[in-house]
């Protein structure tokens, strides 16, 4: 609603902020290690975190403040995405795995295997097809979430890659890493297309304009 914003830290809260009045709504402390990933799922009733008790956290922003668990990694959980229609959550962790939930069960769908280092981030086409990682292990991959399949492995960055977008028309795929680029890659060829160079230092987090004619990002430097 371009009312309400979201953070996570390391302190092990989740704060809700009202940006019109500029004020804390409601402070959450129902993790108990540092939260890496915060979000409002689809509907913007929940709340979605995951942190460094390794879990996968739901909880209800409006009614009842219910709270759903999802326990399965072994490790930091620092990527949550959840499908359009939000019957799947889909995390990424520092024990290099990517868990696919079921939201109305509540139970682990299955694990997508085949990074070798953590995985820190993670995006979803529009249509739910396929799902893109970002690995410490530098790597880039795109899974076929029909088959639940590696399809294809992007090379080119030399940092953990922290943050991926996909353009609107599933054209480009542009990421951001630890090695203080941003690349910008062919979605139907998979291939690196070109390299923007800038920042001084790690790279966290990208935002498109609303034309997606440019790339805003955000940096440790």
């Amino acid at each position: 609603d371009n009312r309400r914003a979201i953070t996570a830290s390391n302190d092990s809260t989740v704060r809700l902020w009202d940006l019109q009045e500029r004020l804390q709504l409601k402070k959450f402390q129902h993790h108990v290690a540092g939260v890496g990933y915060a979000s409002f799922s689809r509907d913007e009733k929940k709340l979605i975190s995951g942190a460094g008790d390794s879990t996968v956290r739901v909880l209800n922003l409006e009614g009842s403040p219910q709270e759903v668990i999802f326990r399965g990694h072994s490790a930091v959980v620092s990527a949550v995405v959840e499908t359009s229609d939000g019957k799947k959550l889909i995390s990424g962790s520092d024990d290099n795995a990517i868990k696919i939930w079921d939201s109305e069960s509540k139970k682990l769908k299955s694990s997508l295997k085949g990074h070798e280092g953590p995985v820190k981030s993670l995006a979803l086409t529009a249509d739910d097809h396929y799902l893109l990682s970002g690995s410490e292990d530098t790597t880039l991959k795109i899974w076929d979430l029909e088959t639940e399949k590696e399809e294809a492995t992007l090379k080119g960055h030399t940092g953990t890659i922290y943050e991926i977008l996909i353009t609107s028309c599933q054209e480009r795929i542009i990421t951001a890493a630890w090695d203080n680029t941003i690349k910008v890659w062919s979605f139907p060829l998979r291939r690196e297309e070109f390299t923007l160079r800038g920042h001084s230092y790690w790279i966290n987090t990208l935002a498109l304009t609303p034309d997606e004619a440019r790339i805003v990002s955000g940096g440790w430097d």
